[in-house]
């Protein structure tokens, strides 16, 4: 294994714009969940956050969002406007965001309801496997815990 280094002490570059889009997408995508605008902020902040957003017509429809340390990454979110799913804007989400994670990276984790049924497609055709099952993790809902070993 290859070591990395994050430098923990040193903010990531930061981009308002991105931050307003993001949270904008927060609220459209997850109503019932969704991050504050501050949560964002301080999230895009974190030098060990690697993010990006997918534009149409220049728009922001889409964004991921993950935490890369050492020789492991969680995925925190990745989200399509509903009126753009269904066509492969998830699927060039996670193409983008598998492309662009730390080198050394050997382990992603994920977690996601269980009636989330498209993402769960989405996560297993990119060669995620369930791992675990937390029992009503999202109130009455349970979670499912996804990892990838590359």
């Amino acid at each position: 294994m290859e070591n990395i280094k994050i430098d923990m002490n040193k903010e990531a570059e930061y981009n308002p714009v991105a931050v307003k889009e993001i949270a904008y997408l927060e609220k459209s995508c997850f109503p019932e969940d969704c991050w504050s605008l501050e949560a964002v902020r301080s999230s895009l902040k974190r030098a060990d956050i690697i993010y990006d957003l997918e534009y149409s017509e220049g728009k922001a429809i889409g964004y991921f969002l993950a935490a890369a340390s050492f020789d492991q990454c969680e995925l925190y979110r990745i989200a399509v406007l509903r009126e753009y799913r269904g066509q492969g804007k998830g699927k060039i989400l996670m193409e983008r965001f598998l492309q662009i994670l730390p080198e050394g990276t050997e382990k992603i984790y994920l977690e996601v309801r269980e009636s989330n049924r498209t993402a769960i497609r989405l996560y297993e055709k990119f060669g995620f496997k369930k791992l675990a099952e937390r029992k009503n993790y999202y109130g009455h809902e349970n979670g499912f815990i996804y990892v990838l070993t590359k």
